[in-house]
């Protein structure tokens, strides 16, 4: 087993100090991790998520949204590269487009790990994100439109126990509004991850800003681990808004997968 691959173990399974290298955590709170999964790795999850009061991108309508299930998975191509993928299939409480129920817009994102190496105190990587347009955006369900992120992360290990993490970078939003074109946006997001009693926690901040077209936002957003087995655990997680189209509150449980690289 290398090194890298017993820490993912020992982190996500609450027997040792050090946090888990991998961006589940990232995919619920926003706040993404540098830090790559080891080559060979593989984590999924699913979970059920409900928010209330969240604005669309584009439209003057909030919703209230019910994601159940989103499922997540995420492989590690190398030591420095990983690739991820996410979807849900959602029912939303539109105030402008009424109910509605169908899947969500998919999300794919490639991440590299620059120089030094990923297992030093810090670690920088640059990220590049896809939203795809397959929901259904007359009823609420997204945008159908593509969507674009180009990030850079960096974290950094405070302690045996805590990390540091942010980002920043540029999100192009495709607009589904006639004769409209895009949207681009600063985003950003920073917060700490590390263990408290038992639970892997990350918290923090997250949002975006500079938009033409209202798409601000901005949350404080959490999410934790907790381990149940050998290599299963319990997730949850909650947000709350403080400003734009961030959601009022929400929600999450679910289940994840944290398996080692000794049996891939």
């Amino acid at each position: 087993m290398t090194v890298r691959a017993s820490w993912l173990l020992t982190a996500c399974l609450g027997l040792a100090s050090a946090p888990a290298t991998a961006d589940l955590l990232g995919q619920v709170t926003g706040i993404r991790d540098a830090r790559p999964l080891p080559a060979g790795a593989v984590e999924a999850a699913a979970w059920s998520e409900w928010v209330s009061g969240e604005g669309r991108d584009f439209f003057e309508s909030n919703q209230d949204r019910l994601s159940a299930p989103w499922l997540y998975a995420a492989y590690g191509l190398s030591d420095r590269a990983m690739v991820e993928a996410a979807g849900d299939y959602r029912f939303v409480d539109d105030e402008r487009t009424g109910r509605a129920d169908g899947p969500g817009d998919l999300r794919l994102a490639v991440q590299v790990a620059l120089p030094p190496a990923p297992w030093r105190t810090t670690t920088v990587a640059a990220r590049v994100g896809v939203k795809l347009p397959n929901a259904d955006d007359t009823v609420g369900l997204g945008t159908n439109e593509t969507d674009t992120a180009f990030t850079l992360l960096v974290a950094t290990r405070l302690t045996e126990r805590w990390h540091l993490l942010g980002h920043a970078g540029l999100e192009i939003l495709g607009d589904p509004r006639e004769g409209a074109v895009q949207d681009d946006l600063l985003a950003a997001a920073i917060g700490i991850e590390g263990r408290l009693g038992g639970w892997l926690t990350r918290f923090g901040v997250a949002g975006r800003e500079a938009s033409n077209n209202g798409n601000d936002a901005l949350r404080v957003t959490s999410a934790a681990l907790h381990p149940l087995g050998r290599h299963l655990a319990l997730l949850a997680g909650g947000q709350t808004a403080l400003g734009g189209l961030a959601a009022d509150w929400g929600v999450m449980v679910g289940l994840a997968w944290h398996p080692t690289a000794e049996g891939w």
